[in-house]
């Protein structure tokens, strides 16, 4: 039997295991930080509760998820298991009959987990909560946007979160100050759908003001899509040094017909022509992108067009999804589908041409002055962090420069970045 919320006591230890994207990483950090304020201590040792925040816009991810639940069971076998995210509001009951889970609280409902921590109750509607800091982050995301108001035939998040909801100007330019004060050199703005934000006009008036209204050496946009890359869009990247010449703008198909049985609102020529828009306005900027390799219907020859697009955009990076049927989904019905073997197949070939396409850009890199802000754990024996154009950076230095931002000239294609070399000052 789930216990509600509501009567369960009041934890003095907790845990919080968080999958998924960036939204659900905040809405995670929102709810650890009522528990810390409210005096529980916030740990991996002998927890009373354990909060994990689940995925579910794929398969591997929601079984990721349950998986990870299982784990939490076995090594905290006392305590009270709370599952919440998009994987709580697809598969309910499959959570609620795994070990040790209290309850199952998906994101409508999130404020009950803030109410499990007790302290004082905070009136704000949900979209205007804020974080004030994140521990051992050199970047902080702000969440500025949720729910999505696109119904594309394969993805399951709009039936999970959707009603588009915005921030208050005012509540984000106070976060990201607050944010700037903590020492954060860069902050991105993300969102369910973040070119959703607002009314048409709104992000791009709302990056001017952060960037007017505080003074954050750097602000990212997460991903947009390219019929929202609007002239007010792309006027601010050209004119605002501080806004990061990258962005991320989902292609999913270099094929006319696959992306209508998608339903996706732009072709791959308006694809290319977004790209080209971009790169007119910030020479230089970094594009990366999303595609799906096996959507039923798929020909060798769609495939093959999605290659092209790729190489043809000269794009920085991609994620690279095989599909997998979401259930409720209209994609989990169509016909056509494609054997699963093909789809490795297909996924592998398009993730060795991306590969390609990030050497070229890396190597393109090499030689230029960089800003990287320097995470807080070294990687592969070196300081790490991103650079402006969502380059990853690894070279030698102390410690001290852990989350700031410094300068470095990059050198090589190393790993999945550049290796690179400070600046002297």
């Amino acid at each position: 039997m789930v216990e509600p919320v509501e009567t369960a006591p009041v934890p003095r230890r907790a845990r919080f295991l968080t999958l998924g994207c960036k939204v659900s990483q905040y809405d995670a950090e929102v709810i650890r930080e009522r528990a810390a304020d409210a005096g529980c201590a916030v740990t991996d040792e002998d927890p009373d509760v354990v909060v994990v925040t689940t995925c579910a816009v794929t398969a591997q991810g929601q079984a990721r998820s349950l998986k990870a639940v299982r784990r939490m069971a076995r090594e905290h076998p006392r305590a009270r298991i709370y599952v919440t995210g998009c994987g709580a509001a697809l598969a309910p009951e499959a959570a609620a009959a795994l070990p040790r889970v209290a309850a199952v609280v998906p994101p409508a409902r999130r404020d009950e987990l803030l109410d499990l921590f007790g302290g004082r109750p905070d009136p704000a509607p949900a979209i205007e909560r804020r974080v004030r800091a994140r521990a051992g982050r050199a970047r902080a995301f702000v969440k500025v946007q949720d729910g999505c108001p696109l119904r594309c035939a394969y993805c399951i998040v709009p039936l999970l979160r959707p009603a588009p909801r915005s921030k208050r100007p005012d509540t984000v330019v106070a976060e990201i100050a607050t944010l700037e004060r903590a020492g954060y050199p860069e902050v991105v703005l993300t969102g369910i759908h973040l070119g959703a934000y607002g009314p048409p006009g709104a992000l791009a008036a709302l990056v001017r003001r952060v960037l007017r209204e505080t003074g954050l050496r750097r602000l990212r946009l997460s991903s947009l899509e390219c019929s929202e890359l609007d002239a007010g869009l792309l006027e601010v990247l050209a004119s605002e040094p501080r806004l990061a010449p990258h962005l991320h703008l989902p292609l999913q198909s270099g094929s006319p017909r696959v992306l209508a049985a998608m339903r996706r609102r732009t072709p791959p020529a308006g694809f290319l022509d977004a790209v080209a828009a971009v790169r007119t306005a910030r020479p230089g900027c970094a594009v990366t992108t999303d595609v799906i390799a096996g959507f039923p219907g798929e020909t060798e020859e769609d495939f093959e067009a999605t290659l092209s697009v790729l190489t043809g955009a000269g794009v920085a990076g991609a994620h690279v999804f095989p599909f997998s049927p979401r259930p409720g989904t209209p994609a989990a019905g169509l016909p056509g589908r494609v054997d699963p073997r093909e789809i490795r197949r297909r996924a592998a070939r398009a993730e060795a041409v991306v590969a390609g396409l990030s050497l070229a850009a890396r190597q393109a890199a090499a030689g230029r002055d960089a800003t990287v802000a320097v995470e807080f754990r070294r990687r592969r024996g070196f300081l790490h962090g991103r650079t402006e154009h969502g380059f990853g950076a690894y070279f030698d230095g102390e410690d001290s420069l852990m989350g700031h931002a410094t300068r470095v000239t990059l050198a090589e294609p190393f790993a999945d970045g550049l290796r690179a070399r400070p600046v002297a000052r």
